[in-house]
């Protein structure tokens, strides 16, 4: 396997990194985007989803950090649980 997309359920955690130790692991998106949207207030969900789909549409790793590096600045003080459920 190239590439494992899972959930963040520790037990699947767990059996995948047993079995596919060395297979690359990645968390599927819409969960982690549902976990940090729930950290943030309704008003402005909308808002923040729209910078963190910035991020995974930049074209390149060092672009998605530069997004990466500017939402944490702009909401590590506002929304702490939110910015540490994406750095997660």
């Amino acid at each position: 396997m190239d590439l494992m997309v899972t959930d963040g359920h520790d037990g699947l955690l767990a059996a995948v990194s047993e079995l596919f130790g060395a297979t690359p692991r990645q968390r599927f998106l819409l969960h982690k985007q549902r976990n940090v949207l729930n950290a943030v207030p309704r008003r402005v969900r909308h808002e923040v989803e729209s910078e963190m789909l910035g991020i995974w549409a930049q074209p390149t790793k060092q672009e998605a950090l530069i997004q990466l590096a500017a939402f944490k600045a702009k909401y590590a003080k506002l929304y702490p649980e939110a910015v540490a459920s994406l750095a997660e």
